[in-house]
């Protein structure tokens, strides 16, 4: 029995787009399973996977379960830069996603983590030029 691919490669649901972001979804999720690997047969803690996990979902959220919620893969986030831009407009026009309070906590979340980051740097630093 032969497989069709034929229908994986129609315009009018997505086509190319979706065989492009479905591979581009499995590369980021098997590199961040790489990623866990290296860590534990380092002996390490695995944070660098974890904080890698947080870009994952936020890719996985537009461009595969926010096309499958608006119906169709042709609605995904477009993968050129105008096109990118576009969509961000676009999008915070018809859902309003500055307003959201998950989207605030996230924000909240990235300036925190970098305020952390500094300051764990500041006292890395100053612990070994000081001593």
């Amino acid at each position: 029995m032969a497989i069709n691919v034929a229908p994986y490669f129609h315009l009018y649901n997505g086509g190319p787009y979706q065989l492009v972001v479905c591979h581009f979804f499995l590369g980021i999720c098997a590199y961040m399973g790489r990623e866990w690997e290296l860590s534990f047969r380092l002996g390490m803690r695995p944070w660098i996977c974890v904080a890698y996990s947080a870009p994952v979902a936020a890719a996985t959220a537009v461009f595969i379960i926010y096309p499958i919620g608006q119906g169709s893969f042709s609605d995904g986030m477009p993968l050129g830069i105008s096109g990118t831009f576009n969509f961000m407009i676009v999008f915070q026009a018809e859902h309003n996603i500055l307003m959201h309070p998950f989207h605030m906590l996230g924000v909240a979340g990235v300036f925190g983590g970098s305020l952390f980051s500094a300051m764990h740097v500041n006292c890395a630093v100053q612990m070994v030029t000081f001593k």
